[in-house]
């Protein structure tokens, strides 16, 4: 493919860089910017190189995720960026790619209104997969395409202990494919509302893993937006994984205000229609620290509405005998204020996480509460709808995705 696109183009690498006026050409697979002749630097485009639109101001942009640099391009055409994206995801995809008849599908680990999660084994290697299948007519009924582009591309991009790895994605005539790392341990809610109750040091451990997961996603500029104890994998070893990234965003400028997210665990400034930015996640882990306390989030009503009011107005309730030190973080997490909400810093420096050792946590050396049984897996006959004679010739184009 080629493609050139003289000096229509602003380009600035990282995100510290200066915004300059650029030639733009696409030769094979390598994006060639240059401002002349004798200064011509490149991108090469493979399919694990993340292609994302983005806002930045009352421009609409592109930002090329090329090992963890971010390249960001605009230009004042629309006609010009859209050539440009268009032409950047239609790029060769990967040489290896998976189809769905290279699993065989073993059971239903999950269901939701777009599609069902599987646990999967590949035929050749028996290696297990958490195949997460979508329905594209959903997507495209409820005007959600971008959704699938986006949790791809977020998943690409992220590199942690405690985030659910992206191994491939691919796409058959009806439905879109993520192939996920099997975390085979369950979620944290089974765990929470199954046994015991926790010990504060067992609360202590999972507030320090996730804290670390929420603070390297922000540190990618990326809010979650749907933190809770269902999307809180725990792995054979017992250490956590954040899944499911279908609301997260990217935000490069500081707010957005789309609402979403689960009801129970919305920020006032959601619910509000206000502009919010990454202090929404810890207002969440908030609400998750109350659950796993007291088997409940602080809000719950079966009326809906009566919930955004309890969020707004009503502060939580504490028994007693609660730790005043634990009821000290859960309030400032809880903070309606977002501007004086704790966040990482807060957490790390805390009285009730005392006796954590921080440099040890994302080494993965602090000993979890509970290592999960190995799970028994029974053979039975699952059936999947992959392909769907209205959806034929619906090409989800640039999905495709090899990790190996």
């Amino acid at each position: 493919m080629s493609l050139f696109l003289p000096r229509s183009v602003k380009i600035r690498a990282g995100d510290h860089g200066m915004w300059r006026d650029c030639n733009i050409s696409l030769e094979n697979t390598r994006l060639i910017y240059s401002r002349g002749e004798n200064r011509r630097n490149f991108i090469d485009i493979n399919d694990k190189t993340v292609i994302q639109e983005v806002k930045f101001g009352k421009f609409d942009g592109i930002m090329i995720l090329d090992n963890d640099i971010p390249y960001y391009l605009v230009s004042e055409r629309d006609d010009t960026r859209e050539i440009l994206y268009n032409a950047l995801i239609k790029l060769p995809e990967a040489q290896n790619e998976v189809c769905f008849e290279d699993f065989e599908l073993l059971s239903i680990i999950g269901e939701g209104f777009y599609g069902n999660v599987y646990l999967a084994s590949k035929k050749e290697t028996g290696n297990k997969y958490a195949l997460k299948v979508i329905q594209k007519s959903r997507l495209l009924e409820q005007g959600r395409a971008q959704m699938a582009y986006l949790e791809r591309n977020v998943l690409i991009s992220l590199h942690h202990p405690f985030i659910v790895t992206l191994e491939f994605s691919f796409q058959t005539q009806s439905c879109l494919v993520f192939g996920l790392e099997y975390v085979s341990g369950g979620d944290l809610f089974r765990h929470v509302h199954n046994h015991e109750k926790m010990k504060l040091s067992h609360i202590k451990f999972y507030i320090a893993e996730i804290a670390c997961a929420l603070h390297y996603l922000h540190s990618k500029h990326i809010i979650y937006r749907d933190l809770k104890l269902e999307n809180v994998l725990i792995d054979r070893d017992g250490h956590i994984k954040l899944t499911d990234f279908g609301l997260s965003k990217w935000i490069l400028s500081t707010t957005t205000t789309t609402f979403c997210g689960t009801t129970e665990y919305l920020s006032p400034e959601i619910i509000s229609s206000s502009e919010y930015g990454q202090e929404v996640d810890w207002w969440s882990l908030g609400i998750m620290i109350y659950e796993i306390v007291f088997r409940k989030t602080p809000f719950y009503d079966k009326n809906r509405n009566t919930i955004f009011k309890n969020i707004r107005t009503r502060a939580p309730f504490f028994p007693k005998r609660t730790n005043p030190q634990l009821v000290d973080l859960i309030m400032g997490l809880l903070n309606k204020n977002h501007e004086n909400r704790y966040g990482y810093e807060q957490i790390v420096n805390h009285s009730f996480m005392a006796g954590i050792e921080w440099n040890e946590v994302v080494s993965k050396k602090l000993k979890p509460p509970i290592v999960p049984s190995k799970p028994e897996l029974r053979k039975r006959s699952v059936s999947c709808d992959i392909d769907s004679p209205e959806m034929q010739g619906f090409d989800f184009e640039g999905f495709t995705f090899n990790a190996n």
